[in-house]
């Protein structure tokens, strides 16, 4: 794939995320509805599981919900199945694109705000393995290197 279909691709996606998320919160059905209760997520053995970071609903998100609601989210994250022979190159491309475009993606309006919080170089972060071909990627662009 060349740099500009990866481009279009992350852009389609990122602009249709905008029909499921606003502000980084769900729509639709939660804003609307009144018949419902979050319960507060809290407990030391999800604290020290690298996986989710704690968070808080703030009071007013969704109509049903008064009071800030304690819970735990999941980082970004870019996952693919771990191909051995298969879509490495692809999988370097699509990884590289996002690395050299990342400015465009935090800043550039009509691209989801949730980029903002991407840091494609903090792969050691969330303790999964990244992929060979990602961190390959990754060190060709963070060397300057394309």
């Amino acid at each position: 794939m060349r740099d500009a279909e990866l481009g279009d691709l992350v852009w389609r996606l990122t602009r249709d995320l905008s029909a499921v998320e606003e502000d980084g919160a769900p729509v639709g059905l939660l804003k609307k509805s009144t018949g419902f209760k979050l319960v507060p997520v809290q407990h030391p053995a999800i604290d020290g599981f690298a996986l989710y970071t704690k968070a808080l609903l703030p009071s007013g998100m969704y109509p049903a919900v008064k009071g800030s609601v304690a819970t735990f989210k999941v980082d970004n994250i870019l996952a693919t199945y771990a191909f051995k022979n298969q879509y490495q190159s692809e999988i370097g491309d699509l990884v590289g694109c996002i690395t050299k475009n990342i400015g465009k993606l935090q800043t550039v309006d009509g691209f989801h705000e949730k980029w903002r919080d991407v840091d494609p170089l903090d792969i050691d972060r969330i303790k999964w393995p990244a992929h060979p071909a990602a961190v390959a990627a990754i060190k060709r662009m963070s060397l300057g290197k394309k």
